[in-house]
């Protein structure tokens, strides 16, 4: 075959990967996964639980066999996969059409800089979200599953002394800090996040003496406690937004006060793993207008933010790594 047609097929593969992003989309807003089961259904009766036509349903259950997100059982008959329960986890803010449609405007955002999000709808990805409840409501519980599996590591790389007040700033439903209650039940857990995440978050940080303070630190941050964690946040704020914020974290530490910072690092350049996380940290551009940083990044981004000079911590079992920051 011409080696010219193959580069094309697989060209063409590669540029048409946004179909199985809408076909996933599809399924979910079908709730699909709410009327599969694992003995399996005809398309007929899945056509008409949906409200669809049944030709097409078949097409698109054919595409999310091939794909394993369904299983097909026998011809025209099609069950659910381990995947499928979840399936309506995709239909949120940022894996859903929205985060589509700031995809498209990349092009553009590499030219001017500008959060391709911010671009296309007018506000920013968490403005957009907190008038978005029930999209705002998955796109937490997306979050929280990731945060409830790095919550045993994370919460283990935080040195306390036992008696501390720790304050998780923009900790989302709190899964590492309720881990570090756990760890030390002497010390008082404050939760400090946005109100439109803060619907659900882990029962303990309910109960007496834990708190949950409703505010944006990048508007300022109250001195709320003696320990202050930053776990995975800076990942979504540009460069001007990542030093606002700590800059508020260093207002708000007093003699003998901590900051420690969790991050994910982007490799430098020239190391082979740093294209692997290209594609983590471009979505963090368009969605956010985000992304990792390098060490060298983050210590010069501590340092104009006024911060006292950082203490690198043990590497996470779950690839973060920690600094801290005391002030004397």
């Amino acid at each position: 075959m011409d080696p010219d047609f193959n580069s094309d097929l697989k060209l063409m593969r590669l540029a048409n990967a946004f179909q199985v992003s809408c076909a996933m989309h599809a399924a979910a807003r079908l709730e699909l996964g709410k009327y599969l089961n694992p003995t399996g259904s005809t398309v007929n009766d899945l056509a008409e639980l949906t409200g669809t036509q049944a030709r097409r349903l078949g097409a698109l259950l054919g595409f999310l066999a091939q794909l394993e997100v369904v299983a097909e059982l026998e011809p025209g008959i099609y069950g659910s996969t381990n995947l499928t329960d979840r399936l309506h986890l995709v239909d949120n803010i940022a894996q859903g059409p929205e985060g589509l449609a700031a995809w498209t405007g990349l092009e553009q955002a590499l030219r001017t800089g500008r959060t391709p999000f911010e671009a296309v709808h007018g506000e920013s990805f968490y403005d957009y979200a907190a008038k978005q409840s029930e999209q705002s409501r998955r796109w937490n519980a997306w979050n929280s599953n990731a945060s409830k599996a790095m919550a045993p590591a994370m919460a283990a790389a935080v040195e306390l002394q036992g008696d501390e007040t720790v304050v998780d700033i923009g900790g989302g439903e709190g899964f590492v800090l309720a881990e570090l209650l756990t760890l030390h039940p002497k010390c008082r857990g404050v939760l400090f996040e946005l109100t439109s995440a803060t619907g659900h978050v882990h029962p303990i940080l309910l109960e007496e003496p834990n708190q949950v303070v409703e505010g944006n630190a990048l508007e300022g941050l109250p001195s709320l406690g003696n320990v202050y964690l930053l776990c995975r946040v800076l990942v979504n704020c540009d460069d001007e937004a990542a030093e606002l914020l700590l800059s508020h974290c260093a207002q708000a530490l007093r003699p003998g006060h901590r900051l420690m910072v969790f991050e994910p690092l982007l490799p430098e350049p020239g190391d082979p793993l740093r294209n692997a996380q290209a594609a983590s940290d471009l979505n963090l551009f368009v969605l956010w207008g985000g992304g990792q940083r390098t060490r060298g990044e983050l210590l010069d981004l501590f340092r104009r933010a006024g911060l006292p000079e950082a203490r690198e911590l043990p590497r996470t079992s779950v690839g973060i790594t920690g600094f801290e920051m005391r002030l004397d």
